[in-house]
């Protein structure tokens, strides 16, 4: 199930979408008025990679779960790796 997180800047929450296909996806980012014009997959995962470090497409929660790892983890010290989980994704999130 792939997975993008749109974290705006100077937005207030991000924006979680999954969806049981990319092109589902795909279909479900152009639906936010903050996004481009978003072609193709490949152009909506290079516009989530522009947006900042915690923004992204993922092809999978662990891969999703892996990327925050690698983002949180030196700057937490009570947060080592394999501690996040899918409640806990969200937390970091908002």
């Amino acid at each position: 199930m792939p997975i993008a997180v749109v974290m705006i800047p100077n937005g207030v929450v991000p924006f979680i979408l999954a969806h049981d296909t990319a092109d589902l996806l795909l279909a479900g980012l152009r639906t936010l008025s903050c996004a481009p014009d978003l072609q193709d997959i490949t152009l909506a995962r290079n516009w989530l990679e522009s947006l900042g470090e915690l923004s992204g497409w993922f092809d999978h929660m662990r891969d999703l779960q892996a990327h925050l790892e690698l983002a949180f983890v030196g700057r937490s010290p009570e947060l080592p790796l394999g501690t996040i989980t899918g409640w806990s994704l969200l937390e970091l999130l908002i």
